[in-house]
Order: C-alpha cells, then sequence, then structure tokens
C-alpha cells in the first residue's frame, strides 16, 4: 500500500469520532447539487461502493427535500434519465466537437465557439470564403 494512503486511511480512522458534517444550503443550491450527483451517478464507470452506496442515498435525501411540489419532484426525477444535462455542442460546418476542437488557423489554437453551433475556425474561414478544413495557404479564396 502506499504511504500516502495508509495514511489516508489511519487519519479517517481517527477522525471518525469527530462531530458530522452539517450541510446548510439554499433550495437552488440544493437542486445544483442533486444534479451534479446524478450526472456524477449515472457515468457508466461510476459503479463503485461509495457511488451506490453513499453518493446514491446522499442524492436520493436530497431528491426527496427538494420535492416540496409537483413541478419540482419532477425536475429532480427527470435528472436521472440517461442523457439528461448532458449536451454536447457540435459544429454545424465542420463536426468539431468541445473535446476534439480542430484548429483554428487563424490562431493556431484550437478553436472555440462563435455561435452556439458554429467553431470560430468555420466562422473565420466562412468569412474569408474559405471552406471546412481548407487553409488560406491551399488556395482559396481570402
Amino acid at each position: 500500500m502506499i504511504a500516502l494512503e495508509r495514511q489516508f486511511l489511519d487519519d479517517m480512522k481517527r477522525l471518525r469520532s469527530r462531530e458530522p458534517l452539517a450541510l446548510v444550503l439554499t433550495m437552488g443550491e440544493a437542486f445544483t447539487l442533486l444534479a451534479n450527483l446524478q450526472l456524477a451517478l449515472r457515468h457508466p464507470a461510476n459503479r463503485g461502493p461509495s457511488a451506490r452506496g453513499i453518493a446514491l442515498e446522499f442524492a436520493l435525501r436530497v431528491q426527496r427535500y427538494l420535492a416540496a411540489t409537483p413541478a419540482i419532484a419532477a425536475a429532480c426525477q427527470a435528472g436521472w434519465e440517461p442523457g439528461r444535462g448532458v449536451q454536447v455542442r457540435r459544429c454545424r460546418a465542420c463536426g468539431c466537437v468541445e473535446d476534439a476542437a480542430c484548429p483554428d488557423d487563424g490562431t493556431g489554437r484550437p478553436c472555440s465557439w462563435a455561435e452556439p453551433d458554429l467553431c470560430t475556425a468555420c466562422a473565420r474561414r466562412a468569412a474569408g470564403g474559405i471552406g471546412p478544413g481548407e487553409k488560406a495557404s491551399d488556395g482559396a479564396a481570402q
């Protein structure tokens, strides 16, 4: 066992008698926390005992607390649906996404977003009459 892991376990045992952590959250903070827990718990690789035990139980407790009206209860329940809240931005011109950006030829850095569905590289190319995937040096109009 790595020394840091051993130290961590020893510290956790020693601190068991400490007073429990009490959280005071606004309704908005509680809803945001629940949404983030739901997203993390829906991740396919997050299947360990701490996720299925402590995190899930805490999320369900927060959900029960928040579900004071039918609309809020429905919004809380919807957070468990696969794909909910996970939207991938995709460029309408070249198809790049945030995690796989194309090179922005004008800056030499990865592109960002000029519009909700248009990356800066494609916006720059469109403004210069250059097609997606082409550079000004390819002989396209400038």
